[in-house]
């Protein structure tokens, strides 16, 4: 090209010589960071175990992840079998250390508060271990039983009253109430061991996301079951029947959507004795009226809207 000279074969080797001494730079460069950010990590951990080797600092830590959550306690044990005994020695087997965990978790489960899934599940391990005083969980166990017996039992309070049952921590629950709830909140399998607990009398009134089957397959109770406000299929209905012939005793169906031909299939024989109804057109109220006198069973009608069956 005019106005340049071509470049010679020494020159393209001279310059390929120059690029390649400067990669190896760069290179050495990448190195010698790379090493010294490695020294410089290998020298605080040296640091770090230094200083987690000294019973009094490590002991201070651990209490103060403790303090703030036995789940994070929990993860620290899973680190090392190290740390594992160093936790178990230092701390749990300290009872200066224990004292002072056992008052953070009265603390953290005080009136107004209430402990996840996780953190029962890990208290009831400890407690099983002789490590965390029984009391704790018998007293959170009182508090939860009384809020969710009646109407106006949160959320909070169900999920961990679910929680447990399903941990065998409950007992068994004198009646439960379950009004304007989503239960698909709480885990299936938790629920189902909260209301298989109950023992005399269940509620369900206006719930949503449930698997109503899952529910009436699971009860046990005895004495009375109202269902309010709800819709129940062909297989919903022909549990609730299930449960009338084996278990409860007095069933109150206010409001409530059911499929009267899976109802009807009650033999009139089980262990019900009393079926109220509540809220159902003439058509519906003929129709269980007749079936009920063909069971040999006393009709009582109260009103425009309530019917009352009972076993003669």
């Amino acid at each position: 090209m005019s106005g340049q000279s071509a470049k010679t074969h020494e020159d393209i080797e001279a310059e390929i010589i120059l690029i390649q001494q400067q990669a190896q730079s760069e290179i050495r460069l990448i190195e010698q960071q790379a090493e010294a950010q490695i020294a410089l990590i290998q020298q605080q951990a040296r640091c770090r175990d230094r200083v987690l080797a000294l019973p009094d600092i490590f002991r201070i830590i651990i209490q103060m992840v403790g303090l703030e959550s036995l789940n994070d306690l929990h993860r620290c044990r899973q680190v090392c079998s190290y740390w594992n005994q160093q936790i178990l020695s230092l701390v749990w087997r300290s009872e200066t250390s224990r004292r002072i965990l056992m008052a953070r978790i009265r603390s953290n489960w005080g009136p107004g508060l209430l402990p996840t899934d996780e953190e029962i599940s890990r208290a009831k391990s400890l407690e099983r271990k002789g490590i965390l005083d029984s009391v704790l969980i018998n007293n959170l166990t009182e508090r939860v039983r009384e809020r969710i017996g009646v109407h106006g039992t949160t959320e909070a309070e169900l999920k961990c009253g679910a929680s447990l049952a399903l941990h065998g921590l409950l007992g068994p629950l004198d009646t439960l109430v379950l009004v304007h709830v989503d239960l698909s909140r709480i885990p299936a399998e938790q629920l189902t061991s909260l209301v298989s607990s109950v023992t005399i009398s269940l509620q369900i009134i206006r719930v949503r996301g449930s698997d109503l089957l899952s529910l009436l397959r699971s009860l046990k109770c005895k004495f009375c079951l109202s269902i309010c406000h709800q819709s129940l299929d062909g297989e919903e209905t022909q549990a609730l029947v299930q449960a009338m012939e084996s278990r409860v005793k007095n069933v109150y169906l206010q409001y409530a959507q059911l499929d009267m031909e899976a109802l009807t299939s009650y033999s009139g024989h089980g262990e019900c004795r009393r079926l109220e109804l509540w809220g159902n057109d003439r058509a519906v109220k003929r129709r269980v009226s007749t079936w009920a006198r063909s069971r040999n069973w006393r009709v009582k009608n109260i009103g425009v809207t309530m019917l009352r069956l009972t076993k003669e």
